[in-house]
C-alpha cells in the first residue's frame, strides 16, 4: 500500500499576451530548444543560401573534432580568401581557439579556411565532416560546399534547420564564449601582430539577455541572422534568412517568444527530504533526484504541484540510493516531469528469529 503526499505550490503569475507576428524575411523560425518547439515559422522549410551563418557549423565541427589548444600554422590557401577577413598571413601560428574568435567575431573567410585545414587536413575533408554532422543532426535540407558561406548552387539550409543547428552548437560552452564576446584581442607573438575584434551584432550589444550568434551576407543570399537570448531560464533561438529588416525583426521575434514562455523549477514543490519508517524499528531518509528547470509554453498563471508516491513503511532490504518512489510534477494539472525518489540510508535484511525448538536444538 502506498501513501500519497500531495504538495501544492503557487508560482509567479505568467500572463500570455502574445501579439501577432510577421517579418520581412524570406524564411524565418523561432525555436525554444528545450522542448524543440517552434514558436514561429515563416517559410521555414524552404531551401535558401545561408551566407556566413555557415560558420556556426564550421565552429561546431571544429570544436567536436579539434582541440582548442592546437597550434595552427596558416597555409597559403588561407591567405587572401574572398570575402570578409581577419587578414591572416602565410606562416603565422595561432591556436584553434584564437582562429575561432576570428571566425565568429570577424567572420573571417580566411579563418574558416585555416580552421578547416587545421582540423580536417583539407578543406574538402572538413566540408565532408560538416555534411556528416548535418546528417547526424537530422538536417535533411542542409548541405555545405565550403566552410565560409560563399555562394554555391548546392550550399543551402532552411530557417528551421539553421535554428536547430544553432541550438545544438549553443550547448557547447566554448561556442557560447565565441559568439557572446563583445570585444577580444589576440596578443602579438613572434609570428603575428596583435589582432582586435569587436562584435557588430546589434542584438548582442543592445538586447537584454542576448548571447549571440552570427550574422551573414552575400549579394545573392541577402542578409541572414541567427540570434539567441536567455531570460529567467528560458533560451530562444531566432533565425531570419534574406531579411532587410533583420535587427528589428529579431527583437520582435524574441519579445514574442518570451511573451509565450516561462520557466519553472520542479524542485520548488518538493521537500528536500522525506522520512519513511522501517518495520521493526528505525527509518530511512528519502531524497528526490535533482531536476532541471522546465520551460512552459502558452500556460498562463501556472500552478505547480507535486504528487509524491512512497510506501507507508519499508521492510528490510533497502539499499543505499535505491529508487523507492517517485514524485510527479504537474502544472495546471498537466504532467510535466517525474522525479525518482531514492533512499539515502540502507535497511539491511534482518535475519529471521529462531523458533524455541531451533534454540533448544542449538544447545546439543
Amino acid at each position: 500500500m502506498k501513501k500519497l503526499f500531495a504538495i501544492l505550490l503557487l508560482f509567479a503569475v505568467f500572463t500570455c499576451n502574445a501579439a501577432a507576428l510577421s517579418t520581412s524575411a524570406v524564411g524565418a523560425a523561432l525555436l525554444e530548444p528545450s522542448t524543440g518547439t517552434f514558436l514561429y515559422e515563416q517559410n521555414s522549410s524552404a531551401r535558401l543560401p545561408m551566407a556566413s551563418t555557415t560558420k556556426i557549423m564550421t565552429a561546431y565541427v571544429a570544436l567536436k573534432y579539434g582541440s582548442i589548444e592546437k597550434k595552427c600554422k596558416i597555409p597559403a590557401a588561407a591567405v587572401g580568401v574572398e570575402g570578409s577577413s581577419m587578414y591572416l598571413q602565410k606562416g603565422e601560428v595561432y591556436t584553434l581557439d584564437e582562429l575561432l574568435y576570428g571566425l565568429m567575431m570577424s567572420s573571417g573567410n580566411d579563418a574558416a579556411t585555416a580552421v578547416a585545414i587545421c582540423v580536417g587536413g583539407s578543406v574538402a575533408d572538413f566540408v565532408a565532416l560538416m555534411n556528416e554532422e548535418a546528417a547526424a543532426l537530422g538536417l535533411k535540407n542542409t548541405h555545405f560546399d565550403n566552410p565560409s558561406g560563399l555562394d554555391s548552387a548546392t550550399h543551402y539550409t532552411t530557417a528551421a534547420e539553421l535554428a536547430t543547428l544553432a541550438a545544438k552548437a549553443l550547448e557547447n560552452d566554448d561556442f557560447v564564449r565565441y559568439v557572446s564576446t563583445k570585444k577580444y584581442m589576440i596578443p602579438a607573438t613572434d609570428t603575428h601582430p596583435a589582432r582586435y575584434f569587436a562584435s557588430k551584432n546589434r542584438i548582442l550589444l543592445t538586447y537584454e539577455g542576448a548571447i549571440g550568434v552570427k550574422t551573414g551576407y552575400t549579394i545573392h543570399s541577402g542578409r541572414s541572422l541567427v540570434t539567441a537570448a536567455q531570460r529567467e531560464g528560458v533560451r530562444l533561438v531566432a533565425v531570419t534568412i534574406n531579411d532587410k529588416n533583420d535587427w528589428n525583426d529579431h527583437r520582435k521575434m524574441l519579445d514574442y517568444g518570451f511573451s509565450r514562455t516561462c520557466s519553472v523549477d520542479p524542485m520548488s514543490c518538493l521537500q528536500a527530504e522525506y522520512v519513511v519508517p522501517v518495520a521493526g524499528g528505525g527509518c530511512v531518509r528519502v531524497r528526490p533526484d535533482t531536476a532541471s528547470k522546465i520551460t512552459l509554453i502558452d500556460m498562463p498563471s501556472p500552478v505547480l504541484r507535486a504528487k509524491v508516491f512512497l510506501p507507508r513503511f519499508f521492510y528490510s532490504g533497502i539499499s543505499l540510493l535505491q529508487q523507492v518512489g517517485e514524485a510527479r510534477i504537474y502544472a495546471n494539472d498537466v504532467l510535466l516531469h517525474t522525479v525518482p525518489l531514492r533512499a539515502y540510508d540502507s535497511a539491511p535484511e534482518q535475519k529471521p528469529k529462531k523458533s524455541l525448538f531451533e534454540l533448544i536444538c542449538g544447545l546439543f
